[in-house]
């Protein structure tokens, strides 16, 4: 909390997933849909991943990261787990 003479300031970075496995791999996308499964929670591709710890890396410089949100799908628990490794914070 603030007293009146300081101000708390907070930033919010957001962060969209990397590259999805289905966009990167249209063969394996029409695969799990002849099987009936759905593609709505595909993994990161290769790049995803890539992509996902250079701005982890870039992140990890920035310091003062408090806290790491992200939400169920499992793209974006994989975009976001190196950073929360790399700052050792809870996802």
């Amino acid at each position: 909390m603030a007293n009146d003479n300081s101000e708390v300031v907070s930033t919010l970075i957001l962060v969209r997933h990397g590259d999805r496995h289905d966009y990167a791999h249209l063969e394996w996308r029409d695969s799990m849909q002849v099987l009936g499964k759905g593609t709505y929670d595909p993994p990161l591709s290769v790049l995803g991943h890539q992509q996902a710890r250079e701005v982890a890396a870039e992140l990890a410089k920035e310091g003062d990261i408090d806290v790491i949100l992200a939400s169920p799908y499992l793209r974006t628990i994989q975009t976001a787990a190196p950073l929360a490794d790399l700052l050792r914070l809870p996802l």
